[in-house]
């Protein structure tokens, strides 16, 4: 959007002239632009000064018509499609919900200015992953990582094996021989990022798992992975780098792209960042340019996403959830393996597709109080279990 569209938009926040549609848009740019951003802006605009959409009576009047026009709206139908508008305000968590046709669009942000005064009375409730794997060495020997020291913590040959000072793991030295494959695993509920002994980097994602030799000594770099994992690959124009999953293989010179690859998702899909790469699956060979995705899904032949949201695939690794029409199942998929619980659904999941950014950092009620909706889908924790329940929530005695 151009600068004065949003200045048009931040102007009819607070005159309380916005339509639904155009407070959709309003509070996406404003959940996702910097605090710098919105002062620009609210300084052109010809209602001034403006205090922050938090600390607003508009924006809770706002809530609450169209919360009143849900219950209006609740049985009418215009061709055949059910319109309905729901919408909830926190002042700790902004969540923005558009009940629209064919399921539920729940816009959730929680802004960070905002979290450091949001309080959880739920006790002991699962915490949010952290820097934890676990190394295997090529004679199965294995070290946890999360409980080693800074240092050389092993050696393969000429290669030395190092956790360095910002907890990551590094080989450093040359070899001539094969020394073997290692695998770094994390676990749910863990992360970890190497630095292999070409120099390519690696950031694993929770519950996935990495092969590689400790020394790249053959004409191609091959590495071995499941889950989730970035990597920013060293140039070697003489040794190609390549990554195998069980679905697709990735071919490299050197870029930075994301493979996910979990065996509980449908899909198999690697993102392109920077340079270009093969996709091969099969028979199929696909190329990549920046910014474009491929697919493999059940039968195995590659499709090839144009525009893919880069914010989302990528957002793991800024420390962030981020949906762009998820569904509840997904989301939970991703919940299970961050915060290391078990899932169990009851009842229809409906067709609910959710939009939103939530730190990777929150408490998990927080973001389950976010992506509960009234009479729609709400939840229950117990330990390390989460139920997800649909239909309206049972009024305790």
């Amino acid at each position: 959007m151009t600068d004065n569209e949003i200045i048009a938009l931040i102007e009819k926040f607070h005159t309380d002239t916005l339509t639904e549609e155009e407070a959709l848009i309003f509070f996406r740019w404003y959940n996702t632009a910097e605090k710098s951003e919105f002062d620009r802006l609210t300084a052109m605009s010809a209602v001034a000064p403006l205090p922050l959409p938090e600390t607003t009576d508009h924006t809770q009047k706002f809530m609450q018509k169209l919360s009143q026009r849900s219950l209006e709206e609740e049985a009418e139908s215009t061709g055949g499609k059910l319109v309905r508008f729901n919408r909830r305000w926190w002042m700790a968590a902004a969540v923005f919900t558009l009940v629209a046709t064919g399921g539920v669009l729940g816009f959730l942000q929680w802004k960070q200015h905002t979290q450091n005064n949001t309080t959880s009375n739920v006790v002991a409730a699962p915490v949010p992953g952290s820097n934890k794997a676990t190394l295997t060495l090529a004679d199965g020997s294995s070290i946890v990582l999360d409980q080693a020291g800074q240092g050389d913590i092993a050696t393969q040959g000429n290669v030395k094996i190092i956790k360095l000072d910002s907890g990551s793991l590094a080989y450093k030295g040359s070899s001539q021989s094969d020394g073997g494959f290692n695998t770094l695993t994390t676990p749910r509920g863990g992360q970890f990022q190497i630095t292999l002994a070409d120099g390519t980097k690696v950031w694993l994602n929770a519950a996935s798992s990495l092969k590689y030799p400790a020394a790249f000594t053959q004409n191609t770099r091959t590495v071995h992975l499941t889950g989730e994992a970035y990597f920013e690959v060293a140039k070697n124009s003489k040794q190609p780098f390549e990554v195998k999953t069980d679905k697709m293989n990735v071919q490299v010179l050197g870029t930075s792209f994301n493979i996910m690859a979990y065996d509980d998702e449908a899909e198999t899909r690697t993102t392109l960042v920077d340079g270009a790469v093969n996709t091969l699956s099969g028979s199929s060979v696909t190329p990549l340019a920046p910014g474009q995705q491929a697919v493999v899904a059940g039968l195995g032949r590659i499709s090839k996403a144009l525009h893919p949201d880069m914010e989302s695939v990528l957002a793991w690794k800024k420390g962030e959830f981020r949906f762009d029409g998820a569904s509840i199942t997904t989301i939970m998929r991703q919940v299970a393996r961050w915060y290391d619980v078990e899932i169990v659904y009851e009842g229809k999941m409906p067709a609910n597709e959710f939009y939103g950014v939530v730190s990777r950092k929150d408490n998990v009620q927080q973001l389950l109080e976010g992506l509960e909706i009234p009479g729609t889908v709400h939840f229950k924790t117990n330990g390390k279990t989460i139920t997800v329940m649909s239909g309206p929530a049972t009024k305790k005695p």
